[in-house]
């Protein structure tokens, strides 16, 4: 009976260690991209990464426990073998090779992973450096336009000076003009001040006459 268990226990041995076997290329073969992925669905379900690790630890558990129930019942034994020390002594190294290959497996995956978030990073600092970079041009060439348009109204509002400066000065010499023919024309004086004296009395003259026919019209009228 105790040879009978011994020999399942030590099938499920081997069934273990080629399966875990198994699960370990399928993990070292996991597509980066799904690996860290999470359902979105609200389900809870494990990634596919979190689903192998739990199985392949799982088993390395039941791999240690079957390793430990095979050497208690050959240290048990009346005879204990040596092959079968040896074959124990070969298993448990198996089993700790495995558990190594499983560790440097994970190792690697969380070393990819935070490589490919500072790459991510880096990229959207770049992104962001360079949208930084494009606004600031954008508005560095808006100041310039703004400059540029600023110099031309400066330019015209010079020129409108200079043609306003030239007219004054057009106008002075023709005051100057004109007050040189009066300093030498002195009658011309008086007889412009005795043209609207007379161009007075007219008016004045006009303005009674209208007044008078307007009374003698509301008069008659009356």
């Amino acid at each position: 009976m105790e040879d009978q268990t011994k020999q399942q226990l030590k099938r499920k041995r081997t069934n273990l260690e080629n399966e875990i076997d198994q699960k370990l290329l399928s993990y070292s073969k996991l597509d980066f991209a799904s690996a860290f992925s999470h359902s979105d669905d609200g389900s809870g379900m494990l990634s596919p990464r979190e689903a192998l690790e739990h199985d392949i630890e799982t088993l390395l558990a039941q791999l240690d426990q079957t390793n430990d129930s095979i050497e208690r019942m050959e240290d048990g034994s009346s005879t204990p073998s040596a092959v079968a020390r040896q074959q124990n002594d070969h298993h448990r190294d198996k089993f700790v090779e495995l558990q190594r290959d499983y560790r440097h497996t994970k190792q690697t995956l969380q070393r990819r992973r935070d490589r490919e978030e500072l790459l991510s990073d880096c990229h959207k600092i770049t992104q962001e450096y360079s949208t930084n970079m494009t606004h600031l041009s954008n508005e560095r060439a808006s100041l310039m336009k703004s400059s540029a348009a600023a110099e031309e109204v400066l330019s015209a509002a010079e020129r409108s000076r200079q043609r306003l400066a030239f007219q004054r000065g057009i106008f002075g010499n023709i005051s100057g003009n004109l007050s040189t023919i009066v300093g030498h024309l002195p009658g011309v004086d008086n007889i412009i001040s005795k043209i609207q004296r007379k161009k007075s009395r007219d008016a004045i003259v006009l303005s009674v006459v209208i007044a008078i026919c307007l009374f003698i019209v509301w008069l008659y009228w009356k």
